[in-house]
């Protein structure tokens, strides 16, 4: 994480948020300790990291939230909202819950 900071940057504050979920771990401790302490061990050449300040300031893509459920409520989100007319929702939700 720390060679490909930048990539961790387009996660948004989600990835401060994660950060923080897993401190007991040393690592990733460590890694948050040096987000808020020491930024500058982060800057590499094309890429300036300020602060903790510059991630929360980054809104966390919707792309990102679809990593949080599993593969198959995906497809079904995907099918009622690329698929279904609003307003006929409920009937595939039914037949999917129960049929």
């Amino acid at each position: 994480m720390r060679e490909e900071f930048h990539l961790c940057l387009k996660i948004g504050r989600d990835f401060i948020r994660l950060l923080q979920d897993l401190v007991h771990v040393p690592e990733f401790r460590a890694m948050l300790k040096d987000i808020v302490f020491n930024p500058c061990v982060f800057n590499i050449v094309g890429f300036q990291f300020k602060d903790v300040a510059q991630i929360y300031s980054t809104r966390t893509s919707s792309r990102y939230s679809l990593l949080r459920i599993n593969p198959d409520m995906e497809t079904q989100l995907r099918f009622l909202l690329t698929s279904i007319k609003l307003g006929h929702q409920k009937r595939h939700q039914e037949e999917r819950c129960c049929g």
